[in-house]
């Protein structure tokens, strides 16, 4: 084998070495799921039982108001990409994506929005009901704001919120919003998508305090789970489908439901009512 035929082979060699270390496992336990995700007393998800005698419906948390985008009207143009770990993001342009207002236990804190991931199958349940795909809405504390405000931080051991809205083939029709991903390009570009049409302003939600669902599983998050599944096309799913493929050809990128060791709550505004989730 000639010189240069020999670092041709070695170069092909090390970037098959890299491509399969960076391939992401989610079949527990390995090393990568360590403590806390081993043994942590809030990891996540979970599967929300049915039974809401076991959740606190007293007001607690909820989302006071929305400021995503430069001109706060929640477009926010991007691409898609595959990340570190393989996860499936968002990559939106600019730094400053905006923020939410989370209130919790009648303080005010602004939690910034940091990325969009996506997940399939769902990682999050409702009575063992899954969605076909999740998206998580990452946010991280802002701590600037808060002493800005000269506010008491009463939620020191969560520095993130993390939103998520499950999604289920359940339509004809593609679903109007998720259609400005223009995921069957692969690349995008994304035109147009309204981030403000996902977080709870006026929808119940479900919350606990749980953890990050990959390693190194940090319980430092506020989970608001939507409690409504979006509608999506097959064409839809089959395109994220494709997507994933790309990297996990024909397996999940979700973490299998752990158990409940956190309070549940149950968030609804009073003019609305607990209606289970069905197939």
């Amino acid at each position: 084998m000639s010189s240069f035929n020999y670092i041709k082979f070695l170069i092909v060699f090390i970037l098959l070495i890299i491509s399969i270390r960076s391939q992401f496992d989610y079949t527990e336990p390995k090393s990568q799921w360590k403590s806390p995700c081993s043994d942590g007393k809030r990891q996540s998800p979970i599967d929300f039982p049915a039974n809401y005698t076991n959740y606190n419906n007293t007001p607690f948390v909820k989302i006071s108001s929305v400021n995503y985008g430069e001109n706060m009207s929640g477009l926010i143009n991007g691409t898609l990409e595959i990340q570190n770990n393989n996860k499936y993001r968002l990559s939106p342009n600019g730094t400053d994506l905006g923020y939410v207002i989370f209130e919790k236990k009648g303080v005010n804190y602004r939690y910034d929005l940091k990325d969009i991931y996506f997940h399939i199958t769902s990682e999050h349940r409702f009575n063992g009901l899954s969605g076909d795909i999740e998206m998580h809405l990452v946010h991280v504390k802002n701590n600037e704001w808060i002493s800005s405000k000269n506010i008491t931080d009463l939620d020191t051991e969560n520095s993130y919120l993390v939103i998520g809205i499950l999604m289920k083939v359940a339509s004809s029709k593609d679903h109007e919003n998720l259609a400005k991903f223009n995921i069957q390009t692969k690349n995008g570009p994304i035109t147009d998508f309204n981030i403000t049409k996902f977080p709870p302003l006026r929808k119940p939600f479900l919350f606990y305090e749980g953890s990050f669902t990959t390693p190194n599983c940090d319980e430092s998050v506020n989970w608001i789970i939507v409690h409504n599944l979006e509608k999506i096309s097959k064409n839809q799913y089959d395109y994220f489908r494709s997507w994933l493929d790309t990297t996990y050809s024909g397996l999940n990128n979700n973490r299998k439901t752990q158990p409940i060791k956190s309070k549940l709550y149950y968030q609804f505004y009073p003019e609305q009512s607990i209606t289970p989730i069905k197939e």
